[in-house]
């Protein structure tokens, strides 16, 4: 018996010193991988601040291709998130939520892990350098006050850390293997459309322009007018939360105008076009495409920017062949 309570006593003391030391262990731990990825930081930043696009290179998610993911309306920037569940125990359930999007520059997001009512902080820096891009994955987390956590602390970089650094190189592959976007000059001419003019957010932008071509079709088809080229939108202003957008159809003669459709003419002009295959949520890689020609060839802008709907999204289920044209008037 005596033998059986020293080491019972000793078992407690050792017990009490891994509870004494824990506390002296530190409660926050920051875990940070970095990597350069020859590719625009615009198009590397989409592929992170767009959630779908994380089934394309997240270590995660090919941890487990067969995980249930819900994706919430928003599906990029502030506010957008998704949710898992998987069988794989690594993974478990979760959300991750995107708390704020500084456009090319950063993004915070606020993960919960197994249902935790409490998140783990983490985030990405964007920074254009010579070679492309440099991407910086962190994140830290609160451990508490609870010992074992504190001394699981210890861990979590070298275990966590492989994974961003498996994630950070199938997101370089995957921004390194998209062709770079084709720009050239062209010369527009005169073109008559009718249009409806309209305001929307970020969540509804989809649905708005769906709900404004179906106006726009079935009027054209009383009309008695031709559709002569594919839908476009003139972006009249965009901010992080709204856009004032005008959407048309080219055709071949003057109607009369109804309700909130309108006649619209566009000017004989100059422009520099980009040639955007993917989502239109990444519509923008294209338009700074066309930003970076005019720069670098010592152009004006003269006007502001419209895109040009080619592919029609329901004849091609493949997000990634879908092409959009980019426009940007100059002198």
């Amino acid at each position: 018996m005596k033998i059986l309570r020293r080491i019972l006593l000793a078992l407690l003391a050792v017990i009490v010193i891994l509870i004494a030391v824990a506390y002296l262990l530190p409660s926050k731990v920051c875990i940070e991988r970095k990597a350069t990825i020859k590719a625009p930081r615009e198009l590397v930043y989409f592929h992170v601040n767009y959630l779908k696009s994380w089934e394309k290179w997240s270590h995660w998610h090919k941890m487990d291709t067969t995980m249930k993911i819900t994706y919430s309306p928003l599906t990029l920037g502030k506010g957008a998130f998704y949710a898992w569940e998987s069988k794989n125990e690594q993974l478990g359930t979760g959300k991750y939520i995107i708390t704020e999007a500084a456009m090319y520059d950063s993004i915070c997001n606020d993960m919960y892990f197994m249902n935790s009512p409490k998140p783990t902080k983490g985030g990405f820096r964007f920074k254009e350098i010579p070679e492309g891009t440099e991407i910086v994955w962190w994140m830290q987390s609160d451990l508490g006050y609870n010992p074992f956590m504190r001394w699981m602390g210890l861990f979590f970089d070298k275990m966590v850390g492989k994974d961003f650094e498996k994630g950070l190189s199938n997101l370089k592959t995957l921004c390194e293997g998209i062709p770079p976007v084709k720009v050239e000059a062209v010369s527009i001419p005169k073109t008559i459309f009718i249009s409806i003019r309209d305001t929307s957010s970020m969540a509804t932008i989809g649905s708005k322009m769906g709900q404004i071509y179906g106006e726009l079709m079935v009027f054209l088809t009383k009309s008695g007018a031709k559709e002569i080229a594919p839908p476009f939108t003139i972006y009249h202003s965009c901010t992080a939360t709204s856009f004032d957008m005008e959407c048309g159809i080219p055709v071949d003669k003057v109607v009369k105008p109804e309700g909130r459709i309108q006649n619209g003419e566009m000017k004989a002009t100059n422009a520099v076009v980009a040639d955007y295959y993917g989502p239109y949520d990444g519509t923008d890689i294209g338009q700074m495409a066309v930003m970076r020609w005019i720069k670098a060839n010592n152009k004006k802008n003269t006007g502001i920017c419209w895109e040009s709907y080619i592919t029609d999204p329901m004849a091609e289920k493949n997000p990634d062949k879908i092409l959009t044209k980019v426009y940007m008037p100059i002198e």
